[in-house]
């Protein structure tokens, strides 16, 4: 189960016409049956906009996005998953767990 998916491109234009939120809280609802608490509307609203902004700026526009990614047997969910291609045409994907945080740095994680 997940709340939302399609490309980063659709999420940038979704976050800059104010609609992600919505389209969250919409498919909560029908996931759920109740409303999200307005602290995680609130949440949605500004981390996603601060997310495509960095799509935006970054000129990452022809990734795959999932929002609210529901983690198989367990009751949590990821954030963010990002899918796309490496320089090598390897796929790849990269989970971005979001934080009303005020600044933030890079960590690469080896899997090999």
């Amino acid at each position: 189960m997940r709340l939302y998916s399609g490309t980063t491109k659709s999420l940038i234009e979704d976050s800059t016409y104010n609609r992600i939120a919505t389209k969250l809280k919409d498919a909560f609802f029908l996931e759920f049956r109740y409303q999200p608490p307005v602290s995680e509307v609130n949440s949605w609203n500004n981390s996603l906009r601060a997310v495509s902004q960095v799509f935006q700026t970054a000129s990452l526009l022809d990734h795959g996005v999932l929002l609210e990614l529901q983690l198989p047997l367990t009751s949590k969910r990821l954030d963010c998953l990002v899918t796309g291609y490496d320089g090598k045409k390897a796929p790849n994907a990269v989970i971005i767990e979001l934080k009303q945080w005020s600044g933030c740095k890079a960590h690469l994680a080896r899997t090999r």
